[in-house]
Protein backbone atom coordinates (compact mmCIF):
# COMPACT_ATOMS: atom_id res chain seq x y z
CA UNK A 1 0.00 0.00 0.00
CA UNK A 2 2.76 2.35 1.09
CA UNK A 3 4.27 1.74 -2.58
CA UNK A 4 1.28 2.12 -4.25
CA UNK A 5 0.35 5.49 -2.89
CA UNK A 6 3.74 6.76 -3.60
CA UNK A 7 3.70 5.65 -7.26
CA UNK A 8 0.20 7.77 -7.19
CA UNK A 9 1.54 10.97 -5.67
CA UNK A 10 4.15 10.37 -7.79
CA UNK A 11 2.49 10.11 -11.36
CA UNK A 12 0.35 13.24 -10.07
CA UNK A 13 3.29 15.20 -9.67
CA UNK A 14 4.78 14.07 -13.00
CA UNK A 15 1.40 15.00 -14.89
CA UNK A 16 1.63 18.27 -13.60
CA UNK A 17 4.84 19.17 -14.07
CA UNK A 18 5.76 17.48 -17.59
CA UNK A 19 3.54 20.29 -19.58
CA UNK A 20 5.66 22.50 -18.26
CA UNK A 21 8.95 21.59 -18.87
CA UNK A 22 9.33 20.59 -15.53
CA UNK A 23 9.35 24.41 -14.54
CA UNK A 24 6.61 23.58 -12.06
CA UNK A 25 7.02 23.04 -8.59
CA UNK A 26 4.60 22.08 -6.13
CA UNK A 27 5.48 23.68 -2.05
CA UNK A 28 4.95 20.07 -0.69
CA UNK A 29 4.25 16.44 -1.28
CA UNK A 30 2.16 15.31 1.46
CA UNK A 31 2.20 11.11 2.92
CA UNK A 32 0.10 10.09 5.66
CA UNK A 33 2.61 6.94 6.26
CA UNK A 34 5.79 7.03 7.96
CA UNK A 35 8.69 8.55 6.92
CA UNK A 36 11.84 6.54 5.40
CA UNK A 37 15.28 6.35 7.01
CA UNK A 38 16.45 8.38 3.96
CA UNK A 39 14.43 11.37 2.25
CA UNK A 40 17.34 11.94 -0.63
CA UNK A 41 15.18 9.66 -3.21
CA UNK A 42 12.05 11.73 -2.41
CA UNK A 43 13.60 15.24 -2.34
CA UNK A 44 15.33 14.54 -5.58
CA UNK A 45 12.35 13.14 -7.37
CA UNK A 46 9.65 15.94 -6.43
CA UNK A 47 11.71 18.57 -6.11
CA UNK A 48 10.45 20.25 -2.90
CA UNK A 49 9.67 19.61 1.03
CA UNK A 50 8.41 16.22 1.41
CA UNK A 51 6.26 15.44 4.35
CA UNK A 52 5.38 12.19 5.85
CA UNK A 53 2.67 11.21 8.71
CA UNK A 54 0.06 13.68 7.25
CA UNK A 55 -3.48 14.23 7.43
CA UNK A 56 -3.80 13.18 3.89
CA UNK A 57 -2.01 11.58 0.31
CA UNK A 58 -1.16 14.77 -1.94
CA UNK A 59 0.31 17.33 -3.25
CA UNK A 60 0.18 21.26 -1.89
CA UNK A 61 0.08 23.44 -4.57
CA UNK A 62 -1.02 27.42 -4.62
CA UNK A 63 -4.51 27.57 -6.56
CA UNK A 64 -3.21 29.92 -9.29
CA UNK A 65 -0.99 27.26 -10.27
CA UNK A 66 -4.19 25.46 -11.51
CA UNK A 67 -5.32 28.63 -13.44
CA UNK A 68 -2.01 28.42 -15.36
CA UNK A 69 -2.52 28.38 -19.29
CA UNK A 70 -0.07 24.81 -20.50
CA UNK A 71 2.69 26.37 -22.63
CA UNK A 72 2.36 23.08 -25.39
CA UNK A 73 -1.76 23.30 -25.83
CA UNK A 74 -3.17 23.08 -28.83
CA UNK A 75 -6.32 24.60 -28.56
CA UNK A 76 -7.47 23.53 -31.77
CA UNK A 77 -5.81 19.70 -31.44
CA UNK A 78 -8.44 19.57 -27.89
CA UNK A 79 -11.04 20.48 -29.44
CA UNK A 80 -10.78 17.74 -32.71
CA UNK A 81 -9.89 14.98 -29.93
CA UNK A 82 -12.81 15.99 -27.70
CA UNK A 83 -15.00 16.07 -30.62
CA UNK A 84 -13.70 13.04 -31.57
CA UNK A 85 -13.55 10.81 -28.27
CA UNK A 86 -17.10 13.13 -27.62
CA UNK A 87 -18.61 10.18 -30.62
CA UNK A 88 -16.70 7.15 -29.59
CA UNK A 89 -18.22 7.68 -25.97
CA UNK A 90 -21.91 8.42 -27.69
CA UNK A 91 -21.76 5.42 -30.67
CA UNK A 92 -23.67 2.54 -30.30
CA UNK A 93 -21.79 -0.32 -30.00
CA UNK A 94 -22.15 -4.12 -29.11
CA UNK A 95 -18.41 -4.31 -28.59
CA UNK A 96 -17.03 -1.95 -25.58
CA UNK A 97 -13.60 -3.43 -26.04
CA UNK A 98 -13.60 -1.53 -29.48
CA UNK A 99 -14.37 1.75 -28.08
CA UNK A 100 -12.02 1.21 -25.65
CA UNK A 101 -9.07 0.22 -28.21
CA UNK A 102 -9.92 3.56 -30.12
CA UNK A 103 -9.69 5.62 -26.57
CA UNK A 104 -6.81 4.54 -26.05
CA UNK A 105 -5.07 5.00 -29.37
CA UNK A 106 -6.03 8.60 -28.50
CA UNK A 107 -5.08 9.24 -25.61
CA UNK A 108 -1.72 7.45 -25.06
CA UNK A 109 0.38 10.13 -26.42
CA UNK A 110 -1.05 11.98 -23.23
CA UNK A 111 0.91 10.52 -20.36
CA UNK A 112 -2.84 9.89 -19.01
CA UNK A 113 -4.17 6.68 -20.80
CA UNK A 114 -5.06 5.15 -17.39
CA UNK A 115 -8.48 3.08 -16.97
CA UNK A 116 -10.05 5.85 -14.77
CA UNK A 117 -9.59 8.30 -17.30
CA UNK A 118 -10.83 6.25 -20.69
CA UNK A 119 -14.18 4.79 -18.08
CA UNK A 120 -14.66 8.61 -17.28
CA UNK A 121 -14.48 9.66 -20.67
CA UNK A 122 -16.90 6.96 -21.74
CA UNK A 123 -19.43 7.83 -19.05
CA UNK A 124 -18.42 4.56 -16.72
CA UNK A 125 -16.33 4.14 -13.51
CA UNK A 126 -13.86 1.90 -13.21
CA UNK A 127 -15.75 -1.16 -11.84
CA UNK A 128 -18.33 -1.10 -14.60
CA UNK A 129 -15.49 -0.70 -17.35
CA UNK A 130 -13.78 -3.99 -15.57
CA UNK A 131 -17.23 -5.90 -15.49
CA UNK A 132 -18.02 -4.88 -19.52
CA UNK A 133 -14.81 -5.68 -20.51
CA UNK A 134 -14.48 -8.89 -18.39
CA UNK A 135 -17.85 -10.50 -20.27
CA UNK A 136 -15.91 -9.89 -23.53
CA UNK A 137 -13.17 -11.78 -22.31
CA UNK A 138 -10.60 -8.58 -22.25
CA UNK A 139 -8.89 -6.49 -19.61
CA UNK A 140 -8.22 -2.92 -19.71
CA UNK A 141 -4.20 -4.10 -19.28
CA UNK A 142 -4.66 -6.56 -21.96
CA UNK A 143 -5.80 -3.94 -24.91
CA UNK A 144 -3.14 -1.60 -24.26
CA UNK A 145 -0.57 -3.84 -24.78
CA UNK A 146 -2.33 -4.83 -27.83
CA UNK A 147 -2.07 -1.36 -29.15
CA UNK A 148 1.13 -0.59 -27.95
CA UNK A 149 2.61 -3.18 -29.40
CA UNK A 150 0.56 -2.80 -32.41
CA UNK A 151 1.97 1.02 -32.56
CA UNK A 152 5.87 -0.26 -31.31
CA UNK A 153 6.21 -2.17 -34.49
CA UNK A 154 5.07 0.48 -36.60
CA UNK A 155 7.39 3.18 -34.89
CA UNK A 156 10.63 1.17 -34.15
CA UNK A 157 11.83 1.21 -38.08
CA UNK A 158 11.97 5.21 -38.29
CA UNK A 159 11.83 7.17 -34.38
CA UNK A 160 14.28 6.71 -31.55
CA UNK A 161 13.31 5.27 -28.10
CA UNK A 162 12.70 8.43 -26.69
CA UNK A 163 10.00 9.34 -28.91
CA UNK A 164 8.12 6.06 -29.22
CA UNK A 165 8.07 6.49 -25.35
CA UNK A 166 6.65 9.23 -25.43
CA UNK A 167 4.13 7.93 -28.00
CA UNK A 168 2.75 5.16 -26.21
CA UNK A 169 2.07 7.04 -23.14
CA UNK A 170 5.61 5.58 -20.98
CA UNK A 171 6.62 8.32 -18.30
CA UNK A 172 10.93 7.29 -19.38
CA UNK A 173 11.98 5.51 -21.96
CA UNK A 174 13.46 2.66 -19.63
CA UNK A 175 9.65 2.04 -18.53
CA UNK A 176 9.55 1.54 -22.47
CA UNK A 177 12.61 -0.89 -23.04
CA UNK A 178 11.75 -3.04 -19.78
CA UNK A 179 7.37 -3.04 -21.30
CA UNK A 180 9.26 -4.24 -24.50
CA UNK A 181 11.43 -7.26 -23.55
CA UNK A 182 8.81 -8.40 -21.38
CA UNK A 183 6.13 -8.22 -24.66
CA UNK A 184 8.42 -9.31 -27.20
CA UNK A 185 11.08 -11.41 -25.50
CA UNK A 186 14.12 -9.07 -26.89
CA UNK A 187 15.36 -6.02 -26.36
CA UNK A 188 14.68 -3.10 -29.20
CA UNK A 189 17.53 -3.41 -30.85
CA UNK A 190 17.49 -6.98 -31.36
CA UNK A 191 14.39 -6.68 -32.79
CA UNK A 192 15.58 -4.21 -35.06
CA UNK A 193 18.41 -6.35 -36.18
CA UNK A 194 15.97 -9.50 -36.75
CA UNK A 195 13.03 -8.27 -37.89
CA UNK A 196 13.32 -4.79 -39.55
CA UNK A 197 15.12 -7.08 -42.69
CA UNK A 198 12.56 -9.37 -43.39
CA UNK A 199 9.71 -6.83 -43.14
CA UNK A 200 11.87 -4.24 -45.91
CA UNK A 201 12.32 -7.44 -48.09
CA UNK A 202 8.03 -8.24 -47.91
CA UNK A 203 7.60 -4.49 -48.52
CA UNK A 204 9.95 -4.68 -51.28
CA UNK A 205 8.24 -7.65 -52.91
CA UNK A 206 4.81 -6.26 -52.26
CA UNK A 207 5.79 -3.17 -54.31
CA UNK A 208 7.52 -5.44 -56.99
CA UNK A 209 3.88 -6.86 -57.58
CA UNK A 210 2.13 -4.04 -58.06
Amino acid sequence: MRQAIELSIGFLHRSFQRPFRERWRPQAACFAHAAPNRLDAHRRFFGTDVRFDQDFNGIVCVSRDLDVAVPTANAAMAKQVKKYLDTLASRPTSNLSDTVRECIYVMLPSGLCSIDNVANRLGLNRRTLHRHLAREGQTFSSIIDEVRSELATRYIGNRDLTSISDLLGFSARSAFSRWFRSQFGCSVSEWRATQLPSLKSKRLVAGIAK
